[in-house]
């Protein structure tokens, strides 16, 4: 399991490298350094985020014996995260008036909602432009923000890890 991560992941953000890579040149060559840290957030972000779907993906094959169920259930997994859940949350958030710690939780239960967090803040988004406008008043730091994305990564492969070993008993 722990190869097959690894080899996902290496040619995940090889993939990820190579193509924001190019465009990466292309604005320093253009621009130089002025705003370039905000580049290379995103797209440390870019990997992190898909880091964690490739975590849970495995995760999920870990879970169903048939390859076509792996594929239907990360794909409906792939639709809660990404489409699903922050329709949910904000309304969840607009419903019940929550406090910033329950929005927090929210935000880092979902690794897409993570992705946006770090995007937005690197590029210091923020008033009256919905999400963006929950993000700043979140409150939520980078290193909180990376955490959250490391975790993401890493609870659904330990979980998987774990389902693999207790299968085997």
């Amino acid at each position: 399991m722990l190869g097959t991560a690894v080899g996902r992941a290496v040619v995940f953000t090889s993939a990820v490298a190579i193509g924001f890579g190019i465009a990466g040149v292309l604005l320093l060559r253009e621009f130089g350094l002025s705003g370039f840290d905000a580049y290379a957030g995103f797209l440390l972000a870019t990997a992190g985020v898909g880091l964690a779907f490739i975590s849970v993906g495995i995760l999920v094959s870990t879970l169903v014996a048939e390859k076509t169920h792996a594929l239907g259930l990360s794909l409906l997994a792939w639709a809660w995260f990404v489409l699903v859940h922050d329709l949910i949350g904000l309304g969840v958030i607009a419903a019940l008036d929550l406090t910033d710690t329950a929005a927090s939780a929210l935000l880092l239960a979902n690794p897409t909602g993570t992705f946006r967090a770090l995007v937005l803040g690197s590029l210091g988004a923020a008033g009256d432009a919905g999400f963006a406008a929950i993000l700043a008043e979140s409150g939520l730091s980078t290193t909180i923000l990376l955490a959250g994305l490391f975790l993401w990564i890493s609870l659904p492969l330990s979980l998987a890890a774990v389902l693999i070993r207790y299968r085997r008993i």
